[in-house]
């Protein structure tokens, strides 16, 4: 059987998250380790209020997992994500690769697509010059 590389999102609950993000991280990845999966990142993504509740809750803390794994994998990490009482919520694609900025970056820094970076400043503008009061003068000459 061919090994394959999986990009997983997992919605967790926030509560649970806040608690000790480490001891959730460690159900994701045991998660992963009972299924016959290999870990190669679990991090924390994001935490985000979500479109709609999902089992009574209004956010989530997102987790992205890569791994390895054989296609039989996939299914079973998604019923042990869905027995679980932490994870809300499990996505699993095909990835082709690792992000570099996955692997480079610091935690949760410049992963989540939808942070918004600092505005860049304003164009310098140049200094108005003063324009004479044409609509005046020619007030004064119809009179």
């Amino acid at each position: 059987m061919t090994s394959r590389l999986y990009e997983a999102m997992f919605l967790l609950d926030t509560r649970e998250a806040k608690r000790g993000f480490e001891d959730a991280r460690e159900r994701v990845t045991a998660i992963l380790t009972k299924n016959a999966a290999t870990p190669r990142v679990v991090r924390k993504w994001d935490e985000r209020k979500l479109a709609y509740d999902v089992g009574r809750q209004k956010r989530a803390t997102y987790v992205i997992a890569y791994f390895d794994g054989g296609p039989d994998v996939v299914a079973k990490v998604q019923r042990d994500a869905e027995l679980s009482e932490t994870i809300l919520r499990c996505l699993v694609v095909r990835a082709t690769e690792i992000p570099e900025k996955v692997l480079k970056e610091p935690f949760d820094v410049a992963i989540a697509p939808q942070t918004e970076e600092a505005p860049a400043p304003p164009p310098e503008v140049e200094p108005a010059v003063a324009v004479p009061d044409i609509a005046g003068a020619a007030a004064e000459d119809v009179r």
